[in-house]
């Protein structure tokens, strides 16, 4: 008799997956975009004036020994690159001098490409990555619009300190109060809907 009421629970439970599985799959992909968007503008934040930071470049191959970095008022560069071949990497340190938007210009030949750099006095979100366009850059670099085919680099990152929130006492990641903010309205509106969550 235990047995098989036990069957009759992974039956029930079974038809209850299938049920919640096609709500889950149409949610999936617009809330993974939202996350994506929240995060490229939560995750970090702007740089301090006084603060420094690495900025990281992947470049097409053959392009890989030219490129140079100028930076405007505000940003000094304070290293010489260091390039990793075997990843088609290149890495220089900035120091932020003094807050706006800042524009990092990679420029090799005829070829320039920019990426933004944020200083702020104040706790601000700032998108880290700038990326060439592919499906992977809806999620991964969604702060920025993308590279253009053909520049010569394919991603565009700066080291920029994780941005975190006054919590309880802490300091929590965004999508920890993301998470509680969706509980709480979940909550809210279960009722007026019709739904019961337990």
């Amino acid at each position: 008799m235990v047995l098989r009421e036990e069957a009759r629970f992974v039956a029930a439970f079974g038809r209850y997956l299938v049920a919640v599985a096609r709500p889950l799959l149409l949610l999936a992909v617009p809330f993974a975009l939202l996350l994506a968007h929240l995060d490229a503008r939560y995750a970090h934040r702007a740089l301090h004036p006084s603060e420094r930071s690495l900025v990281k470049i992947v470049t097409a191959p053959s392009a890989f020994d030219d490129w140079r970095l100028e930076t405007a008022d505000g940003i000094d560069v304070d290293s010489r690159p260091v390039h990793i071949r075997s990843r088609g990497e290149i890495d220089w340190r900035i120091h932020a001098r003094a807050p706006g938007r800042h524009q990092l210009r990679f420029v090799t030949g005829d070829r320039k490409v920019i990426k933004e750099v944020r200083v702020d006095l104040t706790v601000a979100g700032a998108p880290a990555r700038r990326a060439t366009a592919s499906l992977w850059s809806l999620f991964l670099a969604s702060g920025e619009l993308p590279i253009d085919d053909g520049a010569g680099i394919e991603t565009i990152d700066i080291g920029y300190p994780p941005l975190t929130f006054a919590f309880v006492g802490g300091q929590v990641s965004w999508i920890i109060v993301f998470v509680i903010v969706l509980a709480a309205v979940a909550l809210a509106v279960s009722r007026q809907i019709g739904v019961e969550l337990w």
